[in-house]
């Protein structure tokens, strides 16, 4: 009983620790980076701006929410926020239009003293039926710094 007790108590010793959902939480003012949409024609790369606000979920460890106004859950595993599988949102694009992606992958990681972040998004471009556009997809990573919490 105690040598099986030992063994769990060195397995957990090599687990690395969660980051709690607070240290992601916040207004991040998005500064570096940016997005590439990439089609069979070619590309159009935009500037990071605007920015990421994140804050606990009601279904998610987070939600995030981007600054065209679309929003993602993610899940926090040992010191990352990864996206949920299955989103999708609607873009609002600079020319006042929309345009529907289809989330791939994302990510959101923290520096060391938890004062900057890093947000990965990769996906397709879909039509409102659903179906891709061109194979156009769409890469972004932008980091920033926080702003508040």
């Amino acid at each position: 009983m105690n040598r099986a007790f030992a063994l769990v108590a060195v397995a957990l010793a090599g687990c690395s620790p969660s980051t709690p959902a607070s240290d992601f939480s916040g207004t991040w003012s998005l500064s570096r980076g940016g997005s590439t949409v990439s089609c069979d024609g070619g590309s159009t790369v935009s500037t990071a701006a605007g920015s990421l606000v994140v804050t606990a979920g009601d279904t998610s460890d987070l939600q995030a929410t981007l600054p065209d106004g679309c929003v993602l859950t993610f899940n926090i595993v040992e010191t990352q926020a990864r996206a949920l599988p299955e989103q999708s949102c609607t873009l609002n694009l600079p020319d006042g239009s929309s345009q529907r992606i289809d989330v791939q992958g994302a990510t959101l990681n923290l520096n060391g003293n938890h004062t900057s972040i890093l947000a990965e998004i990769f996906a397709t471009q879909t039509s409102a039926g659903g179906a891709a556009i061109n194979a156009c997809g769409l890469t972004v990573m932008e980091g920033g710094d926080l702003q508040a919490r």
